[in-house]
């Protein structure tokens, strides 16, 4: 594509409702545009950048034996009444009267959409193991957007959901998310510390976060030094193996978020706190994996505290970019040459 073609438009001053680096960067680059409060139009570049996010995370997620489903955004209100969670979601859920006045909602989440889709067809417990993911938009009315995309109000999730037949699979299932995480956050350059945190509504008794740093955090995190920086556990792993070994190298030191900090153990085990972050709402319960909702956001914040000049080089809109600095018959016919040549070669 052509620059002279693209649709490009930049900003040439920071955006007075732009508060933090990602926020200001996305903006003026011409990434995506603000149509509401925490409501985005995907521009182009920005989109190209978030089509590759997807792309990693779904080769990650295939890579540990998910298999991908695509759920609509619009769900039956009885659904969440069978599951109790229809009143108790409160305002963050946005619900809907069609013109036969059947009651909607938009999805903030899809556990009682999965399970009735696998209480209606799995018969047996033969059918099972299964991991369920789709990549798809959610909406949480938020009472305060801000942060840019990072907390916004509609959102592109993958959500993952795990069905096992005892404990000890869902805990099998509950690793291979965790590795999985831990190696697609490493391709796109990203250093996520998995810390200990509430189940909230969803419930279950084990919950991780994946927390990114960043200075632009709304609260504290303690963890161990020696977390930040372990390496990925990398792509030659038994995916139908034992895993546990690997979760355990991340969770026996210390790491938790305010809300689960224990102060005694933090000053009995002599732990440094790292520093400020984002809570991002990347979750992995017990049947229920999720998501990459703020990815976008959190690497151009790593971006910022590394390299206030630097571009996201992992995840790049464009592979390739050629100049023509001089017009004549050599140098135009040359530069159809490499553009060909990469058009071959390359996604664009």
């Amino acid at each position: 594509m052509r620059l002279s073609r693209y649709f490009l438009p930049v900003l040439k001053q920071n955006p007075a409702e732009a508060q933090i680096a990602s926020h200001r960067l996305m903006l003026r680059a011409g990434m995506l545009r603000q149509e509401a409060a925490g409501i985005y139009a995907w521009l182009p570049l920005g989109f190209r950048v978030l089509q590759k996010i997807e792309q990693i995370v779904r080769e990650e997620m295939d890579k540990a034996g998910a298999i991908e489903v695509l759920m609509p955004t619009l769900q039956l209100a009885d659904l969440w009444r069978e599951s109790g969670r229809y009143d108790d979601y409160g305002a963050e859920m946005l619900r809907i009267t069609d013109r036969h006045e059947r009651e909607l909602l938009y999805g903030p989440t899809n556990e009682e959409m999965i399970t009735e889709i696998v209480r209606a067809s799995v018969r047996s417990y033969k059918d099972l193991p299964k991991i369920l993911y789709h990549i798809q938009w959610k909406f949480r009315d938020e009472q305060r957007p801000r942060f840019g995309v990072m907390r916004g109000r509609e959102f592109l999730m993958k959500d993952a959901y795990g069905f096992d037949i005892d404990e000890a699979g869902a805990r099998h299932s509950y690793n291979k998310m965790f590795v999985a995480y831990l190696n697609l956050f490493d391709r796109m350059g990203l250093k996520a510390v998995p810390m200990r945190a509430d189940t909230g509504p969803i419930g279950g008794d084990l919950s991780h976060e994946f927390i990114i740093l960043a200075e632009t955090g709304e609260s504290a995190v303690f963890c161990h030094k020696d977390l930040v920086d372990m390496p990925p556990p990398g792509i030659d792993l038994d995916w139908d193996g034992d895993l546990q070994h690997l979760v355990d190298q991340r969770t026996r030191l210390y790491a938790a978020t305010e809300e689960m900090h224990d102060q005694a153990r933090f000053e009995a085990e002599d732990l440094s706190m790292i520093g400020l972050r984002y809570k991002s709402d990347i979750l992995v319960p017990d049947a229920r994996f999720e998501n990459y909702r703020s990815t976008f956001g959190d690497r151009f914040e790593a971006i910022e505290l590394e390299d206030k000049d630097a571009a996201p080089a992992v995840i790049p809109p464009h592979s390739v970019l050629t100049l023509h600095l001089k017009e004549d018959g050599p140098s135009k016919a040359a530069e159809e040459r490499v553009i060909q040549f990469f058009k071959e070669r390359t996604a664009g």
